[in-house]
């Protein structure tokens, strides 16, 4: 089997990272998978480790319609006998020129595409998928959503993401002073800011208690100034992007995230993976990942109540329940292992390929 994955950027963002995971896997098995980015990031070593062909895409813009013809020229010297699409760029471009090559295409949903249902990128990606042999998603919303779109004969399925299990697992902690993490991306829908403004109540009590923010993103400056603001300069350390971040979350006392929405979060799953307690925001897709016993869950916005969680969490009196919720959300990710997640992939690829 020939496959071609088509993503837009290797960046620091979860859907790069799974990009990568899933190539190794499919390479691991036999299959004969080719990568095709348009612009190289952070995740374009690990994508080069795995020693794949990689197809470089020449574009001023995510949108240039010079990619098109790019993408069809290269599918038809390649003769794929399937294209996988990532991200909205290459859900447009890779969709379509796939289409124009006569190649079947499987599309991957990495989010909550219910947050993203206006303007024309939206509409030609729908438009596009429909014509799509096979859609992937990694949350139940995700799913919910294109199997109300799409037509009954395409393939739709959902796989958790891939968590790295080999590199997890000898992770020990390495940092000896009292912090609390957030990593990924500091973009509004993070809520980061509501984290320092909550962290700020609890730093009055816990006066060694540092918060570290690991990640880059539109909202640094912001977040940085807020920190001034408050005054809490000294307890406050932006790490900027960190790969991997697995020491860090190892040694924290507390995981947090507060995201308005997800897909499947590759930070709480590693996380969770690392045995570390969580505190999360009370989202659909936090609470489909591990149940309720698995992490304590918080509104976003509820600034007081985040304090307050934080400082229950701290508490040493309250050690045997966050063991007890750490079991429970480690135990939860039997599905996430390399060899199941990439043979899912396989056998939608076969369905499709075989119909």
């Amino acid at each position: 089997m020939t496959t071609i994955h088509c993503i837009a950027t290797m960046q620091g963002g979860g859907a790069e990272k799974q990009f990568c995971y899933l190539l190794r896997g499919l390479k691991l098995r036999g299959i004969g998978c080719h990568a095709v980015i348009i612009n190289g990031g952070v995740n374009l070593p690990l994508l080069i480790d795995s020693n794949i062909p990689i197809h470089y895409i020449k574009a001023k813009s995510f949108y240039d319609p010079n990619i098109l013809f790019q993408l069809v020229k290269l599918f038809r010297k390649i003769k794929p006998d399937l294209v996988e699409v990532w991200q909205r760029p290459m859900d447009i471009f890779g969709g379509l020129a796939a289409i124009i090559a006569g190649i079947p295409f499987v599309a991957i949903e990495r989010t909550d595409p219910m947050r993203f249902k206006d303007g024309i990128k939206y509409f030609l990606r729908k438009c596009i998928t429909r014509k799509a042999k096979g859609l992937i998603a990694n949350s139940n919303q995700g799913k919910t959503f294109w199997k109300n779109i799409l037509s009954e004969n395409i393939k739709i399925e959902r796989l958790p993401n891939i968590i790295d299990f080999e590199n997890i697992s000898s992770v020990k902690p390495v940092y000896e002073e009292s912090f609390i993490v957030y990593v990924g991306r500091i973009h509004e829908d993070k809520n980061v800011i509501q984290l320092i403004n909550a962290f700020s109540h609890v730093v009055v009590n816990y006066s060694n208690l540092n918060l570290y923010i690991i990640g880059e993103g539109e909202l640094i400056n912001q977040c940085k100034l807020r920190v001034q603001e408050l005054k809490i300069n000294n307890s406050v350390k932006f790490l900027g992007y960190v790969n991997p971040p697995y020491e860090y979350i190892k040694s924290a006392g507390i995981f947090i995230s507060l995201s308005s929405y997800e897909g499947m979060p590759n930070t709480v799953i590693e996380a969770a993976a690392l045995q570390v307690p969580m505190l999360l925001s009370d989202i659909p897709q936090h609470l489909d990942l591990f149940g309720e016993d698995a992490a304590f869950y918080v509104n976003k916005n509820d600034e007081a109540g985040i304090a307050a969680q934080i400082q229950f969490i701290l508490n040493p009196e309250n050690s045997q329940l966050l063991e007890l919720k750490k079991s429970v959300a480690y135990s939860a990710l039997i599905n996430n292992r390399e060899e199941k997640v990439v043979n899912g992939y396989l056998n939608v690829y076969n369905e499709i390929i075989k119909n």
